[in-house]
Formats: structure tokens, C-alpha cells, sequence
């Protein structure tokens, strides 16, 4: 009876390891732009522009204004590993799961979505899309 118990246990953390490694699900609208993207981006033509109308402010070039020491405008820049947290990147290209842009973009907690609440800045949905 106790090995039957503990096979159970086993195979629930199995499982929940399993299905807590899904894709994260995207806002309706957000997953409705994702889906008419274009099959390559650049970012050049469509990453940077986003960035520099939405994030440069804090993020760009102007090394005088830049929160966070990250900035965005230069591709090895904005997908370099960041300097304040080890490991962890901005943008990781095809890898939702170390994009912090991602969880920033996508959150609903004003302490933690970018662009800052005080910046009167919004990223559309297609917008979103884009970058994620």
C-alpha cells in the first residue's frame, strides 16, 4: 500500500512538471495578431521601431537616460544576457521563457508591466505580438 502511494505521488509531480512547461497563454487579442504575423520578422524593420517609439526613452541610445543599464537599439544590446540579473535576458530570441520583455509586456501589475504606467506609453496588441 505505501510503494502504491508513493508511484501516485510520483507520477502527479510528473505530470504537473509536464504541464507547468506549456507555452504561456497569450491575451485573446495578443494571440489573435501573433497568429497573422508574418513569417520572418527583422529587427531591424520590425522589432526596432516598436522599441524606439515605445521603449527607447528608457532603453535607447542616449546612455544619459537609460534605466536598468539595459538598452534596446543595437540587436546585441537588447539580446545580451542582463548585467543585473545573471542568466536572464531582455529578449531571447525564439525562447519565451527567458524573454523577460515578455513578462513585462504581457502583465497586468503596474509595478512590473513595461512600458511604465507613467510613461503614457501602450503597446497594441499587434505590437505585443510583434516583440514577443
Amino acid at each position: 500500500m505505501h510503494k502504491r502511494h508513493l508511484s501516485l505521488i510520483i507520477v502527479i509531480n510528473i505530470l504537473g512538471v509536464l504541464f507547468s512547461c506549456k507555452d504561456p497563454v497569450l491575451p485573446e487579442l495578443v494571440q489573435e495578431a501573433y497568429d497573422k504575423l508574418p513569417k520572418k520578422v527583422d529587427f531591424n524593420q520590425h522589432i526596432k521601431p516598436i522599441l524606439s517609439d515605445k521603449c527607447f526613452i528608457c532603453h535607447g541610445p542616449d546612455k544619459a537616460k537609460v534605466k536598468a543599464a539595459l538598452q534596446l537599439h543595437l540587436p546585441e544590446l537588447a539580446f545580451a544576457e542582463l548585467k543585473s540579473s545573471p542568466g536572464k535576458f531582455a529578449i531571447k530570441p525564439g525562447n519565451l521563457y527567458q524573454s523577460q520583455l515578455v513578462d513585462r509586456i504581457l502583465s497586468d501589475d503596474p509595478d512590473v508591466v513595461m512600458p511604465e504606467p507613467e510613461s503614457h506609453l501602450k503597446l497594441s496588441a499587434h505590437e505585443k505580438a510583434m516583440l514577443i
